[in-house]
């Protein structure tokens, strides 16, 4: 769509006469380019209406610096051709004319592209997006599926439990589950019955919890606080953060609310935002617990930072909206200690200024402790732990893009972790060599914009594989247990509009695999 806008105002251009495309033409078009992509990041219907009111402003200026041109003009000029003949110029009535049929022809061209664009934005606001597969053993049966957060805007979709056969095909027995637009999921025992359940994030800053009841899922209604507030989206992580032996929840919040777009009852003033935790009671229930920072975290994760035995958390930050729904700068990533309790400290830390979109937490250079990688919008970083949760920087800057999710898992068998980054549509292997430089690996995953990226081991062969999952159909490279993945095909399942069908199998037991998370692209 920028590539359209962009070229529909380059040919605008043309309505301007020579001169003045040669003087100000390139400062024009890269004013616009970046007044575009300034759009963009606020969402598609913000580019489109942006390019509407350029374009039409740029061709109704131009006309006007046309017509000004003709005028300054002699009326008639005549030349000898090459053949020595006199040759007499169109006078000015004819030349404005030319200008005017240009001018209605340009302006066709842009309705029909309009037209289109709007066509092009409306199937694709209202096409199912899968914002985030997560891998558990949801039935039991010792292989992992896959439970799917399917979202696009506000537009409501089910979300799907993929059921995996044991040798990585994933597209019998899918299970359609409620009508939320779901942008990230956590899969976890969360009301401690021993079965993973899934905590779905849903617009608004409001968690759904799905129950896991023997191996198919229903709602339990709640949590579904804290609400509107300064939370757009809540990016949950499941684990025992106070000790208990129960799982417990902690939500990434982003990204604040401007003035004016929040309830009566906490008046008009800007709400910034925050990330939140849950206890589990033993009763099975989530209770309400701490509110931390202020900071628009895009994504979170959980591991024992400076080795006292309790999850502490690195958040990955973002871009919070400011007082007039414009996006801020990035804020740095931040790390909170645990107290044991499930009460999280500031470190004090503030690591990067890139926009983080992701975070996994692994021992990548060998010493013990917990690393982490983050993933950006624009190269990703390396950063080491010291063992007492302080974090240096590596100096590694991998790739660049936009990167939705990291994962942690050893892809070539050497017994080090390795990464691999999903990027909007293709994801690539980086090899460590053990002591925490990352190596760029030849081979890209590509897969498409509304599907999302999952690693584990899904064909039971001990060795982690690449799960890409859209609404409708998934796909599984395999593994060669060497870091190289092999493409199977593409198989659809029931999708939104399609027949249901039962999940198979009971439950015996459930196990969360262990690897990184998918991130919103919001």
């Amino acid at each position: 769509m920028v590539w359209l806008a962009e070229r529909i105002f380059q040919l605008g251009l043309w309505l301007y006469p020579p001169a003045f495309r040669a003087r100000f033409g390139a400062e024009m078009a890269a004013v616009f380019g970046e007044q575009l992509s300034t759009a963009a990041a606020r969402g598609r219907l913000a580019m489109l209406r942006l390019a509407a009111r350029e374009v039409a402003a740029l061709a109704g200026q131009g006309l006007r610096e046309r017509l000004y041109a003709l005028q300054s003009r002699p009326a008639l000029a005549a030349q000898t051709n090459a053949g020595g003949t006199v040759s007499t110029h169109r006078g000015p009535a004819r030349r404005l004319v030319f200008v005017l049929l240009i001018a209605a022809l340009l302006g066709l061209a842009a309705w029909l592209a309009w037209t289109w664009l709007m066509a092009v934005w409306q199937a694709d606001e209202t096409t199912p997006k899968v914002n985030q597969a997560a891998l558990a053993d949801l039935n039991g049966d010792g292989s992992l599926d896959a439970f799917l957060a399917v979202g696009h805007g506000n537009m409501p979709f089910p979300a799907y439990a993929l059921y995996n056969d044991g040798t990585g095909r994933l597209d019998q027995g899918a299970q359609p589950i409620g009508n939320w637009p779901g942008y990230s999921v956590a899969l976890g025992d969360v009301n401690g019955d021993g079965l993973p359940d899934a905590l779905l994030d849903i617009t608004a800053g409001g968690l759904v919890l799905y129950r896991n009841d023997g191996g198919a899922f229903r709602h339990d209604g709640g949590p579904a606080e804290p609400g509107p507030k300064g939370v757009m989206r809540l990016v949950p992580v499941i684990g025992d953060l106070n000790g208990d032996g129960r799982q417990d929840v902690f939500a990434a919040g982003c990204c604040g609310r401007p003035p004016g777009e929040t309830p009566d009852k906490v008046g008009n003033a800007y709400q910034p935002p925050f990330s939140k935790v849950w206890l589990q009671t033993p009763e099975g229930r989530l209770s309400s617990g701490q509110l931390v920072g202020d900071a628009p975290s895009r994504a979170a994760a959980l591991a024992d930072l400076n080795g006292d035995g309790h999850l502490d958390v690195f958040l990955a930050n973002g871009r919070p909206f400011d007082q007039d729904w414009e996006f801020g700068p990035a804020q740095p990533n931040t790390v909170w200690l645990n107290d044991g309790q499930g009460t999280f400290n500031d470190s004090g830390q503030a690591l990067g200024q890139a926009e983080s979109l992701a975070v996994a937490l692994g021992d990548v250079d060998g010493d013990g402790d917990a690393d982490a990688v983050v993933g950006n919008r624009g190269p990703d970083e390396v950063w080491l732990n010291d063992g007492q949760g302080r974090f240096a920087d590596s100096d590694q800057r991998l790739d660049g893009g936009l990167t939705a999710a990291v994962f942690l898992a050893d892809l070539d068998s050497d017994g080090d972790l390795d990464l691999f980054a999903a990027g909007e549509i293709q994801g690539r292997a980086w090899f460590n060599d053990g002591a925490g430089r990352f190596q760029r690996g030849g081979q890209a995953l590509r897969y498409g914009r509304n599907e999302a990226v999952a690693v584990g081991d899904l064909d039971g062969d001990g060795d982690p594989d690449v799960l890409a999952v859209g609404a409708q159909s998934v796909r599984v490279w395999r593994n060669d247990s060497a870091g190289r993945f092999a493409a199977g095909p593409r198989r659809a399942f029931a999708g939104p509009d399609g027949p249901s069908a039962s999940p198979r199998g009971r439950v015996l037991g459930g196990r969360a695999a262990e690897n990184g998370r998918a991130v919103d692209r919001g």
